[in-house]
């Protein structure tokens, strides 16, 4: 073998082991799990949230678990989650069929401590997310998205935040749209 082929086999397997060494520097191999606290911010008290495995939870500032709620069907979701009065939690819920963004429901339901459904409302045109709230006269307000024609902002679709409020048989009784304030 001449010296020049070397040089290049060498050049070659040298570029192969530095880009084999760069790439394990990219990402850690080990994924801590758990609850991380800042004692600084501790505040007393619980915290609740829906979480990825279909169930939502109510936790200590220990992580100690003092609530769980689980999603109804296979696949699906508790997503934002909100204490009621009565111990029950209104949650949104996005089913495993769901054609929203992950960061988005189909449906907001009211479950019980051993998870019954005692009201649901479902929505086909919209996209529920981020915030609810069941109000003193038993009606519940959402914030949700919704895709339609809004001519004096654009040429084509756009998707608009709005807020409904829905009645406890899931009749809309009140609904404010951003594109009908622009």
């Amino acid at each position: 073998m001449d010296s020049h082929a070397f040089l290049h086999r060498l050049v070659f397997v040298s570029a192969i082991l530095l880009a084999a060494k760069i790439a394990t520097f990219g990402h850690s191999t080990v994924h801590p799990v758990g609850l991380t606290i800042s004692k600084a911010g501790v505040q007393p008290g619980y915290v609740i949230f829906g979480a990825p495995d279909g169930h939502a939870y109510v936790i200590d500032v220990k992580g100690n678990v003092a609530e769980k709620w689980s999603a109804p069907e296979p696949g699906s979701e508790l997503q934002y989650a909100r204490p009621l009065a009565n111990g029950n939690l209104l949650a949104q819920v996005r089913s495993a069929k769901s054609v929203v963004g992950a960061a988005g429901a189909d449906s907001v339901i009211e479950i019980t401590q051993d998870d019954r459904i005692v009201w649901k409302y479902t929505d086909n045109t919209r996209f529920l997310h981020h915030d609810m709230e069941r109000r003193s006269n038993g009606n519940t307000l959402l914030v949700c998205s919704k895709d339609l024609d809004a001519p004096q902002i654009s040429r084509k679709r756009i998707t608009d935040d709005c807020l409904i409020e829905v009645d406890p048989t899931g009749k809309i009784v009140w609904e404010w749209q951003t594109a009908d304030h622009i």
